[in-house]
């Protein structure tokens, strides 16, 4: 295992012989030019060779995402899809993680565990797959919107960001890092669909939206205010078609939206029976710790006792500067998009000081994001599409490269977590993050007793149930038949009336059925508030608890299958069409057209 401060040295060793290998290349073809992709993809190799270490990270939430996937690919297993209910996690007594967790990383894990890698690997490889992809998707966009070279910048400010890096390596916030993927595609795709009004476009904005809401909601919200003001402009340039074009661009944010619900309906209308909902927004840093890190020279983004360093980012604050000094110097008219930029990167800064948080509370919603500082992500996207905008503006070679060496160097230190550990094999039961028990928030005994227990979550975690159903009172025998995360049989001989505990939290679509015979479930025993309670009568019962779709998931689920197929056969109907006209030009040319 490689000591991190050898893992320096390696970083820099491997930087070095890239940076020789370009200019052996230039020594032996002077003419030829450098495919800039290809150099992109060499590069954003460099802060993924860490990653390769064995073992976990000594901080950040590495094993806990690998615990979230055990539970999640348990759950597939098993043929539940999607997987809503986590049984084996909350302590053993189950709860509904995954209905508002980001699934998307955990649906993307699975397929690599599925190939043979192990849980920590198979989040590794999805940290690996997210990184490259973010930089391919940013370069794809950028070039698109500048040129080439300007996209390479603006590619090198999106993978080389420090909080891109500090989410990689030190907090392992897999949804974030994921949803650094989709953000310049969804970008991409809506500029091709205002410009081109394909349909093909149209479905890849709302699969884009869909897949960037399914691994962080809330940098879509964040997104999408940006990616409106956007397409206004990409509209404009536009001469004709301008309301075509527009209901184009919003008939693909729509079918997203809906393409998503199964997970934005429950989530939105049940997070208020469990301990999430009482979530409140907080930790607004002081605006210096935005613009320097106080460890070893700036130069580190990680504390010695695993202190975040959040800060934009010299060189994207560099470019921020650059980008006031062109709007000031020149006509802002002629650079509308890197005014749009450099107004939403203020904003979302601003927002990020304590004196916005009244205006995080006029909105309920924005709770979701928990952390202000979650904000650096579309900062990110921001500060590297006005690098683009720069370059493009000053097209000098010296001050580019200048530029690109000193985005990549000033995080040198940071491309790798600060140890890596052996991993530990009980993380399965001791991890509590995200626990929850049933909660109603309008009534005061709840209330209560998420207040008295919310800070024993690391406690109450490790009292695991001994069995799975206790009888409370009354004499009775049972047999487990069946258990998976959603269903548990029992057989039960009761030999007397009894009032006995299943052990599992209740949550909306719990049912219990006696001989097949639907009976309410108690989860209100101030003995135990949350844990779901019964009773029988003497004789030989057939007990099932089973976790089944409330009426808001089964709407919200039709609605996404309605929209997948809408799709599907928007996008059959649109090919054939197109394949028509094709095969009429082409008649039409040859009878047009001499005879050989």
């Amino acid at each position: 295992m490689i000591d991190p401060y050898k893992m320096i040295v390696v970083n820099v060793i491997a930087s070095a012989g890239l940076l020789v290998f370009l200019l052996f290349y230039r020594f032996i073809f002077p003419e030829k030019k450098i495919n800039l992709f290809l150099l992109l993809i060499l590069i954003s190799i460099l802060p993924l060779i860490s990653i390769l270490r064995q073992g976990t990270y000594e901080s950040g939430d590495l094993t806990l995402h690998s615990v979230f996937l055990m539970s999640f690919y348990e759950t597939l297993k098993e043929g539940v899809f999607p997987p809503q209910w986590a049984g084996g996690l909350c302590g053993g007594y189950g709860c509904p993680v995954f209905m508002f967790e980001y699934p998307l990383p955990y649906y993307i894990g699975a397929i690599f565990h599925f190939l043979g890698f192990s849980f920590i690997n198979s989040i590794k490889l999805l940290l690996i797959f997210s990184f490259i992809t973010s930089g391919t998707g940013m370069y794809f966009w950028a070039k698109a919107e500048y040129g080439k070279v300007p996209g390479f910048v603006a590619s090198i400010f999106y993978l080389f960001a420090p909080y891109h890096l500090v989410d990689m390596h030190f907090r392992v916030s897999v949804g974030e890092v994921i949803s650094f993927t989709f953000i310049p595609f969804l970008f991409l795709f809506s500029k091709r669909t205002i410009e081109t009004k394909k349909i093909k476009f149209v479905i890849l904005v709302a699969l884009s939206l869909t897949l960037l809401i399914l691994s962080h909601i809330s940098i879509a919200l964040a997104v999408l205010p940006i990616l409106a003001g956007y397409c206004f402009i990409v509209i404009r340039r536009k001469n004709q078609d301008s309301i075509k074009r527009l209901v184009f661009f919003l008939s693909s944010i729509l079918l997203g939206i809906a393409l998503s619900s199964y997970y934005l309906i429950p989530g939105i209308l049940e997070v208020k029976y469990t301990w999430y909902h009482q979530l409140t927004l907080g930790d607004f840093k002081p605006l210096t710790e935005y613009l320097f890190s106080p460890a070893l020279f700036g130069l580190l983004f990680q504390g010695h006792n695993g202190e975040l360093r959040l800060i934009v980012g010299y060189a994207h604050i560099l470019a921020f500067l650059v980008s006031i000094y062109l709007i000031l110097k020149r006509t802002g008219s002629r650079f509308p998009l890197l005014i749009l930029w450099t107004a939403y990167s203020l904003f979302l800064f601003l927002m990020m000081q304590q004196f916005s948080k009244p205006l995080w509370e006029i909105f309920p919603f924005l709770r979701t994001f928990s952390m202000p500082w979650r904000l650096l992500i579309p900062i990110a996207f921001l500060t590297a599409a006005i690098a683009g905008n720069v370059v493009k503006i000053i097209n000098n070679k010296t001050f580019i490269v200048v530029l690109c060496v000193f985005a990549v160097g000033t995080t040198i230190l940071n491309w790798g977590n600060r140890k890596m550990v052996p991993e530990y094999k009980d993380s399965y039961f001791t991890h509590w993050s995200l626990y929850s028990e049933y909660f109603e928030p309008d009534k005061e005994v709840f209330r209560k007793s998420y207040f008295d227990r919310i800070a024993l979550a690391p406690e109450l975690v490790l009292n695991r149930p001994k069995y799975p159903i206790e009888i409370i009172n009354g004499e009775a025998e049972y047999t487990q038949i069946a258990r998976t995360s959603t269903l548990h049989s029992y057989i039960i001989d009761a030999k007397t009336d009894i009032y006995a505990k299943e052990n599992t939290f209740y949550f909306p679509g719990w049912k219990l059925r006696v001989n097949d015979i639907e009976e309410p479930v108690i989860y209100n025993d101030p003995q135990r508030l949350g844990i779901m309670y019964f009773k029988l009568k003497p004789g030989l019962h057939k007990v099932d608890f089973e976790f089944s779709d409330t009426k808001a998931r089964k709407i919200s689920r039709w609605i996404s299958l309605i929209t997948l197929i809408l799709m599907m056969v928007i996008l059959i109907l649109s090919t054939i069409r197109r394949n028509k006209a094709l095969r009429a030009t082409t008649r039409l040319l040859r009878s047009i057209l001499p005879k050989s």
